[in-house]
Formats: C-alpha cells, sequence, structure tokens
C-alpha cells in the first residue's frame, strides 16, 4: 500500500471518530434540555398558563416533541433548534403566568362594634345601634324620622307616612284617592289620570295627545294614532305594522313582514334580495345590480356554487407538501370565493382546515390551522376582503369525511371549506 493510500485511511477514521464523540456527547445533552423544558412546562401550568399563557404553553411542549422526535432520527442540529425555541417559549409561559394561579382567601372574623347584631362589613353605621323598627333595618343605622318629613318618630303619628307637623305628621286626605292630597288637588274629587300630562294639578286630560281619541279609550293616550289605514280605532301610533321589526318609514313592503335584508319585503328563498326585485324569487342566488335580468339569480362560477350557508369548492385548495403555502393553481378557486362573498349577503365567512389521519393529531391539528390562516390571508391581502370578515379555525383529522384507510378516503379528509355566516 502506497503512503497517499495509508494516509486517506487514516483521515477517514480520524472523521468517523469524530463524529462519534460528537454524537454521543451532543445527543445526551439536547435530551437532558428536553427533561429540563418538561419540568418548566409542568410548573407553568401548575402557575395557570392553560389561562394566561395557553399560546406559549403549547409552542413549548410542541417543540419539545419535535426536539426529541429529530433526536431519534439523528438529526441533531434540527433536534437543537426545537429545543432552543421550547425554552425560549417555555420561559415565556412561566412569566406570563405568574399570579395566575387561584388566590388563598384569608377569611375574617365578622365583628359587631355597636351590637346591633349587624357585623361591621356589612353595617352602614358600625358605631351606632340599629333602632330595628321595621323600617330599613339591615342597613344598621338608626332611623329618628322615617319618612323625612321632619317629625321625629316619637311624635309622628304617621311613622311612614310623610305629612306636615301641623297635622301631627300625617299626610292630608285624598278624597279621589289619585294621592294627590286634596289641599294641592285642583279636581279633589276627579283622579288625575297620570298620563305624563300636567300630573300635578290632579284633573284628568279628556284627551292629550289631541289625536280625536279621548283618554278613556285611548291605549295610548300620550301619543298620537298615526292614522295611516291600519288599527287607526286603537289610538296608538303603528311605526311597524307588519311586525317585521323594521319600521314603516323604511319599510318598502310596509303590511307584509320581511327580512331587513331585503328592505323588509318577503324574501322566499332567503337570498336577502326581496321577491319583487327577485327574478328567481324560488332559486337561492345574489344581487346582480349591473344584470337586472339575472338579479337574485345563482352567479354562474366555473369553480364553486354559492349555497344558503356554504360556498361549495369543485376542485380542493392545494398546498405544497406538509405545507401551509398555497399552490398557485388554486388562486383562480380562491379569487371565486372571494368573489362570491362580495357579491352575496354574507355577514362573514368560517374558513375550516382539515387533514387526514397521517402524523400525529397535535402535528394535524397545527398544519390544518396554518392552512386555514394562510387562505384567509390570501383573500385578505390579495383578494381585498375585510379580515373582519373571516375566521379561521383548524379542525386536523377529527372531522374525516371518509375513512382514512385508502389513498381516496384520504384525499376527501384533506380540505379547505367555506361557511357562511348570514
Amino acid at each position: 500500500m502506497t503512503r497517499i493510500g495509508l494516509f486517506k485511511i487514516l483521515c477517514l477514521s480520524s472523521v468517523l471518530t469524530v463524529a462519534s464523540i460528537l454524537s454521543s456527547c451532543v445527543g445526551p445533552g439536547i435530551a437532558a434540555q428536553a427533561d429540563v423544558v418538561r419540568v418548566d412546562i409542568a410548573k407553568a401550568k401548575k402557575s395557570g398558563a392553560y389561562e394566561c399563557a395557553p399560546v406559549e404553553l403549547a409552542k413549548a411542549e410542541a417543540h419539545v416533541d419535535f426536539a426529541e422526535a429529530e433526536l431519534a432520527e439523528g438529526d441533531f442540529i434540527r433536534a437543537k433548534e426545537h429545543i432552543d425555541i421550547a425554552i425560549e417559549e417555555k420561559i415565556k409561559a412561566l412569566d406570563n403566568s405568574k399570579g395566575c394561579a387561584p388566590k388563598k382567601i384569608l377569611i375574617k372574623k365578622n365583628i359587631d362594634s355597636d351590637g346591633d347584631g349587624i357585623p361591621d362589613k356589612s353595617d352602614a353605621c358600625p358605631d351606632n345601634p340599629e333602632d330595628k323598627d321595621q323600617f330599613e333595618d339591615q342597613d344598621g343605622c338608626p332611623d329618628p324620622d322615617n319618612d323625612q318629613d321632619t317629625v321625629l318618630d316619637p311624635m309622628d303619628e304617621c311613622p311612614n307616612q310623610a305629612g306636615p307637623a301641623d297635622n301631627l305628621g300625617c299626610p292630608y286626605g285624598d278624597r279621589d284617592g289619585d294621592g294627590i292630597n286634596d289641599q294641592q288637588d285642583k279636581c279633589p274629587d276627579k283622579a288625575e289620570d297620570f298620563d305624563e300630562d300636567r300630573d300635578q294639578d290632579g284633573c284628568p286630560d279628556v284627551d292629550t295627545d289631541k289625536d280625536g281619541l279621548e283618554d278613556d279609550v285611548d291605549e295610548c293616550p300620550t301619543q298620537p294614532e298615526d292614522i295611516d289605514g291600519f288599527v287607526d280605532e286603537d289610538g296608538c301610533p303603528d311605526i311597524d305594522n307588519d311586525q317585521d321589526g323594521i319600521i314603516d318609514t323604511v319599510d318598502q313592503c310596509p303590511v307584509e313582514a320581511g327580512l331587513p335584508q331585503a328592505t323588509g319585503c318577503p324574501d322566499m328563498d332567503g337570498d336577502f334580495v326581496a321577491d319583487k326585485d327577485d327574478k328567481c324569487p324560488e332559486e337561492f342566488g345574489v344581487r346582480q345590480p349591473d344584470n337586472p335580468d339575472k338579479n337574485g339569480c345563482p352567479k354562474e362560477y366555473k369553480l364553486i356554487v354559492i349555497k344558503k350557508d356554504r360556498i361549495e369548492i369543485k376542485q380542493q385548495v392545494h398546498f405544497e407538501t406538509a405545507k401551509a403555502t398555497i399552490k398557485r393553481s388554486s388562486y383562480p378557486l380562491l379569487a371565486e370565493v372571494a368573489d362570491a362573498i362580495k357579491s352575496a349577503e354574507i355577514k362573514g365567512v368560517r374558513i375550516e382546515g382539515h387533514t387526514d389521519s397521517d402524523g400525529s393529531e397535535v402535528y394535524n391539528l397545527k398544519l390544518s390551522q396554518a392552512r386555514a390562516d394562510s387562505v384567509r390571508t390570501h383573500l385578505i391581502e390579495v383578494e381585498g376582503i375585510q379580515a373582519d370578515m373571516l375566521e379561521a379555525i383548524g379542525f386536523g383529522e377529527s372531522r374525516p369525511l371518509a375513512g382514512n384507510d385508502t389513498p381516496g378516503g384520504k384525499a376527501k379528509n384533506r380540505r379547505v371549506e367555506f361557511h357562511i355566516e348570514r
């Protein structure tokens, strides 16, 4: 063997030896760090991290799992990256959960300084005992003049009814029983009607609202009848004849109950286009002001169909494998989804992400959430949909449409759904 050949063998042997040494040193170190992180995660949970730092807690747990998985595969570099992130997140979880755990409650002994049976903490007058005269006895304060008529209770013949001193603290008479004493009542033999019109004079008002109906037959004596040919005989204004919640002044169909979105008119198919303006009144559609002959009819798309409760897509949203990156081939589909959101009467859309059963439940849940978030971001930033109209939720593998035991079933389960809120 030549000297050069021998030299190459020695070099290769040295490299393998160094790699072996690094493996034996780095691996246990990362494993030890993972154990420490898990101990700190447990501390964070006890401190209340589930409530005060749920995101940081979840990230710390996930990255510890990833680090141990990479360690098992022998990828120490990736394992080190994950353990570093886990350490950073568990520190945040610990910091954010400080003071979040339930507090101990110190129970103090009840004290009753004035001995009236009402503890000081509930006694408004802790140094003055309650007089126990069945008048506001629960506040702990003595009441020397219950009715506050300036006649002290021991000298007041009507301690709970205000009256002048010249009548021994009792009120004057009230022949008509309207609550206004006869000295102040201009009509002491005719009871005041208390219709919020000159109620202090003690006299009834014949037709307070001047709508032609006397108060004794007028169901709304202080509100004049609107005389619109709809139940005018009761004396009450009818601001919403059809009782659909839309006042008649803006209701385009005031005697036919309808929806607010259909300007108060009937909407048989529920697409928020009033039947009188709907060219397809029995078929769910959208407003098409630029095409009056098709207004209220279903808008035709190549890749989607608008249903009452969802936007049904004819092909799936495609992502890069194991990633949340949307493939450009799905851009036309999302453009049609955005157009549907803009043209239909939609308050909001819930974007749902779903996966098959490949991978762990935690991984699939995070992947589905990331993909739903990616679709939401695309609709906002690329298609111009308002952010507050869109909600993104990932369900992972928890809601399959088919079995996961065949490729076809898995393909059905990997999906994005668009649910409509109206």
